[in-house]
């Protein structure tokens, strides 16, 4: 998962309520997010997770996914999807054949 060291703070303080004094030096907690996978995916979960709470409507998840991966600027004022580059199109395609023959071939259902 792709997890920024201010988004990482975010998870760990605003969602999951550690106290600041309490958070890593920020080398620290880049190795965290980089050499811990358990810890990268529950923070990049528990994020997601949030932006799909703050959207909602028929685009939840397109939403959800633009402000994952390319920032919340990409949504309209009006609340529809700004997806010039057609990247929620991209993942959707990417989880309909890569991940789902992976979970096929694991027997992950």
């Amino acid at each position: 998962m792709q997890i920024k060291l201010d988004t990482a703070k975010f998870v760990l303080t605003k969602i999951w309520g550690l106290p600041k004094s309490e958070l890593l030096p920020d080398h620290r907690l880049r190795q965290k997010i980089h050499y811990d996978d358990v810890f990268n995916i529950k923070i990049a979960t528990s994020y997601f997770k949030y932006l799909l709470s703050r959207n909602s409507g028929p685009a939840q998840w397109d939403k959800a996914v633009l402000s994952y991966n390319i920032g919340s600027y990409r949504l309209g004022e009006d609340g529809n999807v700004y997806d010039p580059d057609g990247y929620v199109e991209s993942v959707r395609t990417t989880i309909k054949t890569d991940v789902q023959k992976f979970n096929s071939k694991n027997n992950i259902n």
